[in-house]
């Protein structure tokens, strides 16, 4: 009876034996599924943060481009001012250049009395008084 006690115990040792094996195995798959879970969380802090960097720069490069896009409005705005500036411009130097054309030719009409014979000078109409008077109505 005292060597199937014994044999019971020897039984039953080892299968506590086992079972510690196992546990300390469980143990250790639970210690590595935590440390996993770990680094998923730190990656997914960082990938966060990345996130949010990101959203941060599209938001300033959304307003920078609008910046960018009111600029070239404005200096196409500009230029096509200045165009017409020029357009009024050249307009107005062609208008002073034919202006100067004839200013020149009445110029060359006059003739400068030098000393020359009376008739060599042009006749001007007479005043308007020595004009016969208009009939009356």
């Amino acid at each position: 009876m005292v060597d199937s006690i014994q044999s019971e115990t020897r039984k039953s040792i080892g299968g506590i034996h086992g079972r510690t094996a196992a546990v300390e195995q469980g143990l250790h798959l639970a210690a590595q599924a935590s440390d996993a879970l770990k680094d998923i969380i730190e990656s997914s802090t960082r990938t966060e943060s990345m996130i949010a960097l990101i959203a941060g720069a599209a938001t300033e490069q959304s307003a920078a481009s609008g910046e960018i896009s009111r600029s070239v409005s404005s200096i196409s705005d500009s230029a096509q001012q200045a165009s017409s500036a020029a357009a009024q411009t050249a307009s107005a130097a062609e208008e002073l250049s034919r202006l100067a054309s004839d200013l020149s030719s009445v110029v060359h009409q006059f003739r400068l009395d030098t000393g020359s014979a009376p008739e060599a000078r042009p006749r001007l109409a007479p005043p308007a008084a020595t004009l016969a008077p208009a009939p009356a109505l």
